[in-house]
């Protein structure tokens, strides 16, 4: 169950308050990371908090675009150089990585800091943290485990969307956009798409004569074939790592899409998807999706029957004229939008906690002195 700041004495931070992320980005992990990471440090900042200071191991070209001069490249063990750089009664913790082992937990919370992280699925067998959050539907039936004073926040309550996103939908209600017959599709895999997904997906659209208009996203880390790809310009749109990605969605009648952050998006925005699992931690959240009835999930079976395979399903999907309008319904009632502005009120909530405590105990010792 969540306990929310009000509950605690508020101790507002001061202009030295850190946010200390460790997150990932880049061909190999994507940006999903950094999104939901940038959509907390910015309902932190409307709490008196100053700009996140990224701790990375991969993808610091891509942090530093979106956070100019606030990314540091993580060489060695992630709590000695916590522990280096940076007290704990000014810092707050946000782990974002699934590098992120128990010990590493372990060595901040006995350091005194207060700590949090994102997870996707319930990696590890317990969470000595503040807070943990995981917002894959279905999330509170995992099991976790943590301190006693551990706050969970598991569920599509806490996505956290990026910026924009509300602005879109606004825009496609007022659109009163419907999806079938779809006659544009969206076609995205993340950040980098590593096993070329996309020149796959591309390549069934182009055996097929529908839809008529199809928009490929092409993430800043993605190197496949879709570059030179020689695709009919007059249907097939490719658009590099865009800057409107919010409004270039709330456009489409449909999607094809990995089961990972946009799979949530999409959702928000009342966009009917079929999701494709690209790795081992999207297989719950495609499942989850299908389950509450804002997506259907078609798993791993491109792999299998590759671009076949991934035709028919696509095909069949586009064409369910029904089931495309109810997925369209569905989605914006299980992701509200407000995940950012909950997931930083718990923060704030266990940071005064924290820092009231940690002067509790330089207190005591004072007085015992």
């Amino acid at each position: 169950m969540a306990t929310f700041a009000h509950e605690y004495p508020m101790i507002r931070p001061g202009p030295d308050t850190l946010l200390l992320v460790r997150a990932d980005a880049g061909p190999d992990v994507g940006s999903g990371h950094l999104s939901r990471c940038t959509a907390v440090a910015r309902s932190l900042a409307a709490r008196g908090f100053g700009p996140p200071l990224f701790l990375t191991r991969r993808g610091a070209e891509e942090l530093d675009r979106v956070w100019p001069g606030r990314t540091r490249r993580l060489g060695g063990d992630m709590v000695r150089a916590v522990m280096a750089g940076y007290r704990p009664e000014t810092t707050l913790v946000l782990l974002d990585s699934y590098e992120t082992t128990l010990s590493d937990l372990e060595g901040l919370h006995a350091a005194g800091y207060a700590l949090a992280m994102f997870d996707d699925g319930r990696r590890l067998a317990r969470y000595p943290a503040g807070l943990v959050v995981d917002a894959s539907p279905g999330a509170s039936g995992l099991g976790y485990a943590g301190l006693p004073r551990t706050r969970f926040l598991l569920g599509s309550a806490y996505h956290c969307l990026p910026e924009g996103f509300a602005q879109a939908r606004l825009e496609r209600s007022e659109r009163d956009a419907r999806p079938a017959p779809v006659r544009h599709l969206v076609v995205t895999f993340g950040g980098s798409d590593p096993e070329d997904v996309t020149s796959l997906a591309v390549y069934a659209l182009m055996d097929r004569g529908s839809p008529e208009g199809v928009t490929v996203v092409l993430g800043s880390g993605y190197r496949g074939r879709c570059l030179s790809l020689g695709a009919d310009p007059g249907r097939f749109h490719f658009r590099r790592d865009p800057p409107d990605m919010a409004a270039l969605l709330a456009r489409a009648d449909a999607a094809l899409s990995g089961a990972g952050q946009t799979a949530m998006e999409l959702a928000f925005l009342g966009v009917p998807a079929l999701l494709l699992t690209l790795a081992p931690e999207q297989a719950l959240l495609g499942a989850a999706l299908e389950r509450e009835g804002v997506a259907v999930h078609a798993g791993e079976a491109w792999r299998k029957g590759g671009r076949q395979a991934l035709g028919d399903s696509l095909e069949a999907f586009l064409a369910d004229a029904g089931r495309l309008a109810d997925l369209s319904l569905r989605g914006p009632f299980l992701v509200d939008g407000r995940g950012a502005d909950r997931v930083a009120q718990v923060l704030e909530a266990v940071f005064n906690e924290n820092t009231a405590e940690l002067a509790g105990k330089v207190g005591g010792r004072t007085c015992a002195g």
